[in-house]
């Protein structure tokens, strides 16, 4: 017996960590930009699987409820020129 998989069903239920292509879509911004933000600590960091990167899917639906507020901001160092 074959079971019938929903056109609609949303493939992430049920998936604890999101890819940056879902991190991106969720913050509507570039893949880029989501990099860019983990660099600078104002973001939930991600996990690191070997090469692969992704990140708790709740950790960022939470951080998003909270308004994406700066989880650790580095400090810009000043140059000495």
């Amino acid at each position: 017996m074959s079971r019938m998989v929903s056109k609609r069903a949303d493939p992430t239920i049920g998936r604890a960590l999101c890819d940056i292509a879902e991190v991106s879509a969720a913050l509507y911004c570039s893949k880029r930009h989501v990099i860019r933000m983990a660099e600078r600590g104002l973001m939930p960091p991600p996990v690191r699987l070997g090469s692969l990167v992704r990140w708790q899917r709740g950790a960022i639906e939470a951080w998003i409820q909270n308004g994406c507020p700066a989880m650790c901001a580095k400090k810009e160092v000043a140059n000495a020129s």
